[in-house]
């Protein structure tokens, strides 16, 4: 038996599909990947093998930072400051040497500054250092020596902040960015500007001083600090029949600083060189109007300054 379908009632209400929120012209669908979108980045990060850290790949970054542990944000705070892209102040907590595999066929060793971030940081200092170039496009990290790329990874804007070494808002920021090498770190080696050679004549057999013993921890210092001026060009490895004593004193920081006892040579100096260092006793002969401004930078490493 058929029957008929329903009879629908007249209503003053039309279905949803049927209605019509505004007129005008209709809104087209959200574009992927906008330039300039708060959730996108020009970034990369790839990943060491040696320690399984993933590192942030950041061609705006002045410096490479290690990301702070637990335990290194308890040490004392480095007076040493690094700047956010905001100029918002970076706590750092002294260097750390590290040697990356970052799957190339080739190690990387670097002299990091361990700093206050979410993330390690690859600046604009180890890429141009080692000559790696970022592929934005393909999302590659192209080593330009041996022509190897490995794949990398896009991140979001809010994984990180671009690192500084000035802050914007400091009063001599435009003379400081014409030399970012007074206030970055020494992690390079860098050709010597001058052809000054130093001597040191003396008098006498050459003196020698026995190894001591060291703690642990200091030794490992100690060893670590030779190890970076050897490959920085600071210092080489020697037979020499010379040798003084080794003291090693800890920071206000924590950190131990490596020091040698040269008192023994001066002794035996053939004739004893004095040079006139300008103190700054009484600065304001030739300062003007500016008598009561006064500034001081401290030299990123004893060994060079």
């Amino acid at each position: 038996m058929l029957l008929s379908p329903p009879i629908w009632r007249p209503s003053l209400s039309l279905f949803i599909t049927l209605q019509f929120q505004d007129v005008g012209k209709l809104a087209s669908a959200p574009t992927v990947a906008n330039v300039g979108d708060p959730g996108t980045s020009n970034r990369l990060s790839v990943y060491d093998r040696t320690s399984n850290e993933r590192f942030l790949v950041d061609t705006g970054a002045d410096i490479s930072v290690w990301a702070a542990t637990p335990r290194d944000k308890k040490k004392t705070e480095n007076a040493y400051k690094l700047f956010a892209a905001n100029n918002t102040p970076i706590r750092t907590y002294g260097q750390k040497k590290v040697t990356l595999d970052l799957g190339l066929r080739r190690n990387f060793t670097w002299t990091f500054v361990i700093a206050d971030v979410k993330n390690s940081i690859l600046g604009a200092d180890f890429l141009r250092y080692f000559k790696l170039l970022v592929d934005l496009h393909k999302k590659k990290l192209i080593d330009d020596t041996t022509k190897l790329s490995i794949d990398a990874m896009a991140v979001t804007s809010g994984d990180n902040e671009s690192i500084r070494i000035i802050s914007t808002k400091q009063q001599y920021h435009d003379i400081l960015k014409q030399y970012p090498d007074v206030l970055r770190p020494m992690s390079l080696k860098q050709p010597v500007k001058h052809e000054v050679v130093h001597h040191i004549e003396t008098t006498g057999p050459p003196l020698y001083a026995r190894a001591r013993p060291l703690p642990p921890d200091r030794y490992a210092a100690a060893k670590a600090e030779f190890d970076r001026m050897v490959e920085q060009g600071i210092c080489r490895p020697s037979k020499s029949p010379w040798a003084s004593p080794l003291h090693i004193v800890k920071k206000k920081d924590g950190s131990l600083r490596v020091c040698g006892d040269y008192r023994p040579i001066k002794a035996q100096q053939r004739q004893r060189i004095e040079f006139r260092i300008s103190t700054f006793q009484r600065p304001d002969e030739k300062m003007g109007n500016h008598k009561n401004t006064y500034y001081s930078l401290s030299p990123a490493s004893e060994w060079t300054s």
